[in-house]
């Protein structure tokens, strides 16, 4: 059996390179204001009418939400189709503004519009997207940033892109270029990506803005949505690195092992908190008796609400 995988997936490569697909608009790329992601939930959306009075709480207006119906379209079915699009759109409360009706020679069409409230308590799950990155050099040293040398700092948007990056560019260059956050997860309109029979991903091509490979990396699964195995190789140069992923039963990753192109062996041991999340990343080097040095420490911090305060429309 094992005679076969190999050729089997050298041809599966080779179909696949031919046949990558772009992404779409990313989701928060979303017809609102607020340049935070709104996350799709199914709790119930309060309706609240011209001359109601909002409950006493922090909000945002985050945009107008519109629902269209025939010109006999009932008011309540036109309430409840804004309340499923509020959901799909992570609004939490509509207040609604005034029904329309756009009429031609032929036929009518019923227009409601709501402006979309979202509460500042429902914003905690911010807290799950990384901010930024300090980046500290450990040298050999106990792995901590007291103990350690600071070398950069790494902003990031909502969609996990690199904003900005103070200090060595090489370092935060580095940590990117290993990371599953972009190798698998980034998603823009310079990456392209092929999936198998079973619709799991096994190709992502990077493209630069004239067009150009950048690089290419093909994945490996040994379970569900979570590769153990990264073949990736840039461009011109054509140089290949590896990574490698070990995790524990719940499919939360242990080790990664990065392979570079010199075969230098690095390894990321990944720290969460008590509530699961990573919240800093050790980096070691594997020397030649199979001796691990402590090398980079990476720690994250994370948005949260108060990054929106200057929004709020009512305290």
């Amino acid at each position: 059996m094992t005679s076969f995988r190999i050729p089997s997936l050298f041809l599966l490569g080779i179909a696949l390179v031919g046949c990558t697909v772009g992404y779409p608009p990313n989701f928060y790329d979303q017809d609102m204001l607020v340049d935070f992601p709104l996350l799709p939930h199914t709790e119930d959306v309060p309706v609240y009418f011209p001359h109601d009075t909002l409950p006493d709480e922090e909000y945002l207006r985050v945009g107008v939400l519109e629902a269209r119906g025939g010109e006999f379209t009932s008011y309540n079915e036109l309430i409840r189709r804004l309340q499923f699009q509020a959901q799909e759109r992570g609004v939490d409360a509509i207040q609604l503004m005034n029904k329309e009706v756009e009429a031609d020679e032929y036929y009518g069409t019923s227009i409601l519009s709501g402006i979309g409230i979202k509460y500042i308590k429902s914003l905690d799950y911010l807290n799950d997207f990384v901010r930024s990155q300090e980046i500290y050099l450990t040298n050999g040293n106990h792995v901590s940033p007291d103990s350690s040398q600071w070398v950069s700092k790494v902003w990031f948007n909502f969609n996990g892109e690199v904003e900005r990056v103070e200090g060595d560019q090489n370092y935060a260059q580095f940590i990117r270029k290993y990371s599953l956050d972009y190798l698998l997860y980034s998603i823009s309109r310079r990456w392209r990506y092929a999936v198998d029979e079973y619709g799991e991903l096994r190709l992502r091509v990077n493209y630069s803005a004239t067009g150009a490979v950048n690089l290419r990396a093909w994945f490996s699964y040994q379970m569900r949505e979570r590769p153990n195995f990264i073949r990736i190789r840039e461009y011109p140069s054509r140089a290949e690195s590896t990574l490698w992923f070990a995790y524990d039963v719940e499919a939360k990753m242990l080790k990664k092992r990065i392979t570079l192109p010199n075969g230098d062996v690095m390894d990321q041991i990944p720290v969460y908190n008590a509530a699961g999340k990573l919240v800093k990343s050790e980096y070691y080097k594997l020397d030649a008796d199979q001796q691990l040095t402590p090398y980079l420490l990476v720690v994250h911090q994370f948005y949260s609400p108060d990054d929106v305060q200057e929004r709020v429309v009512l305290k």
